[in-house]
């Protein structure tokens, strides 16, 4: 619990009218696809290598890795994006590998709509996919009829160069209201 006095968090906000109608397409080889039951072991090792092995985020993921696997095994136990569902796990693929996933709460009251945000293997970093990533799930939100969007991050590179993309606002957030309403 330390962490949380030494991390700073913040919530960006979106709103969906500020979104492309499509997301663009991605580059040759590479798909984002609604994960599938049997994908659970592979987004989940993609969470948990991506944010465990990422200096910014491996101390803090330590306490948050029993909540996130929660929320993983919520999201795959009642199956994905059917009438009712309150959360979805999209997941980046390159060929048949999935390289990159990110955990959404469909629910409009959620204080926090990015429960992974975007998680990509180390060695797929810096070539868009993160954005993409964040983009598509965005518009997964808008779909299900979210008009303001939510996600906590830790001040870290993504929330300085991937989060205020397509007009994310950024506002200090206590981290322990979110981890109280949601364990």
């Amino acid at each position: 619990m330390i962490f949380r006095k030494l991390t700073q968090w913040t919530r960006f906000e979106w709103t969906v009218g500020r979104l492309p109608v499509e997301p663009p397409p991605l580059p040759p080889h590479y798909a984002i696809h609604l994960a599938e039951r049997e994908e659970k072991a592979a987004v989940w090792k993609v969470v948990n290598d991506s944010l465990a092995l990422d200096p910014a985020w491996n101390a803090s993921f330590t306490e948050l890795r029993p909540h996130l696997r929660a929320q993983l095994d919520e999201v795959f136990d009642h199956g994905q994006r059917r009438d009712g569902d309150v959360a979805c796990c999209l997941a980046l693929t390159h060929g048949t590998r999935i390289v990159g996933v990110s955990m959404v709460s469909l629910e409009p009251a959620a204080e926090n709509h990015l429960l992974t945000g975007p998680c990509v293997y180390s060695e797929y970093r810096n070539r868009g996919l993160g954005t993409a990533l964040l983009l598509y799930s965005l518009c997964e939100l808008r779909d299900a009829g979210l008009t303001r969007i939510y996600g906590v991050t830790k001040q870290c590179p993504a929330a300085r160069f991937v989060y205020p993309k397509f007009g994310g606002q950024s506002v200090p957030y206590e981290l322990d209201a979110l981890l109280a309403t949601a364990v």
